[in-house]
Parts: structure tokens; C-alpha cells; sequence
């Protein structure tokens, strides 16, 4: 075999080599994105049930104020049906929260927090419905504060805690592939620096 035919063959495998370790690397970096969507799916429908756990109660809390307002200047409303329609939409999505998630951290102070502040929003709608003075009103008014207080309270944290899981999954699995991937790259490059030399010295002629 000529000399010029051994250089090329051993430029060939080292070449290879090269190769290898550009795909190892690509394919694991496809796997952390991969694995960081999975991570992201799972997590994201308790953060939009949080959204909408909050969005409910905030229309609770909209709705009996305007309900007792237009019964208080005599106009009919409507805003106790969509006090209802909301305070459905609260339960459903704290039912589909604890279904979602095995963290019952996430809305156990969620769940305690909710009949205090369904007691107090449906006390003002009860209490324009019996067209108390301006004084039952504000006195009902005012009673819902702490309740939405803590309430409030709950969600925000529940959401922080949420995104801080999320981001420590992320974090953990992009730790655990890229180590993964140092590990192979590492393998790969002492493989070519053992063998390259040696490759290179067979295919010289013997002096």
C-alpha cells in the first residue's frame, strides 16, 4: 500500500471521528430541547389553571360588587347569574388543577382559602338582593377583602411555585444531558488523540 493511499485512509478515520462527535453532539442537544418541551407541557397546564382559578375569582368579585350596585339604583341585573357561571368555572378548574398535578402544595391553600371568599362574595349578593341601606352594603363590601386578601395570596404563590418548578426541571435535565454530552465528546475526542498518532506513524514508512 503507497503512502499517499495510508495518509488519506488515516485523514478518512480521523475525519470520521470528527463526524461522530458533530452528531453526538447534535443529537443530544435535539434531546434537551426535546425533553425541556415534555417538561414544559406538563407543567403548563397547572400554571393556566392558576390563571384561570384567578380569573374566575376575580370575576366573582366584580360581578357581586355590580350586582349590588344596580340593585341598590333599582336597575335589574343579571351579574348574580354570572356570579354563579364564575363561581363554577373557579371549582372546575381547581378540580382539573388537582388532576394535573401531583403537588397538592399547588392548591391546597387555594382550596382553603375558597369558602371564605365565595361566603363573603355571596353575603353582598344576598344582602342587595334583600335591598339593604348603603350602610349593609359597604359594611358587606368591606367584608370581602380579607377573604380576596387571602385568596390572592394563595394564587400568587401557587404561581411562583409553579414557575419555580418549571424552571428547576428545565434546569436539571439541561444539566443532566449536557453532562451527558461532555462525557461522550470526552470519550470520542481521547479515543482520536490515542489513536491518531499511532494511525499516523503506521502509515509512515519505516525509516
Amino acid at each position: 500500500m503507497s503512502l499517499r493511499l495510508r495518509l488519506i485512509i488515516s485523514f478518512i478515520i480521523i475525519a470520521s471521528l470528527v463526524f461522530i462527535v458533530g452528531i453526538v453532539g447534535i443529537v443530544s442537544a435535539n434531546r434537551i430541547t426535546s425533553t425541556s418541551e415534555i417538561i414544559i407541557r406538563r407543567t403548563s397546564p397547572s400554571l393556566t389553571e392558576l390563571a384561570e382559578i384567578e380569573a374566575a375569582g376575580n370575576a366573582m368579585r366584580e360581578t357581586a360588587i355590580h350586582h349590588a350596585m344596580f340593585r341598590r339604583i333599582g336597575s335589574p341585573s343579571i351579574e348574580d347569574q354570572e356570579y354563579a357561571a364564575a363561581k363554577q368555572e373557579l371549582e372546575t378548574h381547581l378540580a382539573e388543577l388537582k388532576e394535573f398535578t401531583n403537588d397538592s402544595n399547588l392548591y391546597k391553600a387555594i382550596e382553603a382559602a375558597i369558602p371564605g371568599y365565595v361566603s363573603t362574595t355571596q353575603n353582598l349578593i344576598d344582602v342587595a338582593n334583600r335591598n339593604a341601606d348603603d350602610t349593609a352594603l359597604f359594611a358587606a363590601t368591606e367584608a370581602i377583602e380579607p377573604a380576596e386578601s387571602a385568596f390572592s395570596a394563595a394564587i400568587e404563590k401557587a404561581l411562583a411555585d409553579a414557575e419555580a418548578e418549571l424552571k428547576q426541571n428545565i434546569q436539571d435535565t439541561e444539566n443532566a444531558a449536557g453532562s451527558a454530552v461532555t462525557t461522550n465528546i470526552i470519550s470520542i475526542v481521547a479515543v482520536m488523540v490515542l489513536y491518531a498518532p499511532s494511525l499516523i506513524c503506521r502509515s509512515l514508512p519505516p525509516v
